[in-house]
């Protein structure tokens, strides 16, 4: 029985919040929401936003998760963020489909 890989990004919606440069966004594109490996849901509430991706399977999961571009992108935006005071939480970023148990 196939259940959801899903991890979720928090963070405060406050001014000069990191933006994906253009290229990441259409790599990410490219990569795993034309080809079915991921799709991505975001909300904001409460100056809130969260951002839920969803993977399709647990290989996919992990490839984003060691995706050199992504990797180098997430240095990018947790060093600009800490610099402006916002707190990012990551929830579920390795649980198997499996056991949910942490695997990476």
């Amino acid at each position: 029985m196939r259940k959801d890989i899903i991890m979720k990004f928090t963070a405060a919606t406050v001014e000069n919040t990191y933006i994906t440069p253009v290229e990441i966004k259409e790599y990410i594109k490219t990569t795993y929401q034309d080809t079915g490996k991921m799709t991505e849901t975001k909300t904001e509430a409460d100056s809130i936003v969260t951002k839920t991706l969803t993977f399709d399977t647990v290989e996919s999961k992990v490839e984003w998760l060691e995706d050199a571009t992504l990797l180098a992108n997430a240095e990018n935006r947790i060093q600009f963020n800490q610099n402006k005071g916002v707190t990012e939480t990551i929830e579920n970023r390795t649980q198997t489909m499996e056991t949910n148990e942490i695997t990476v």
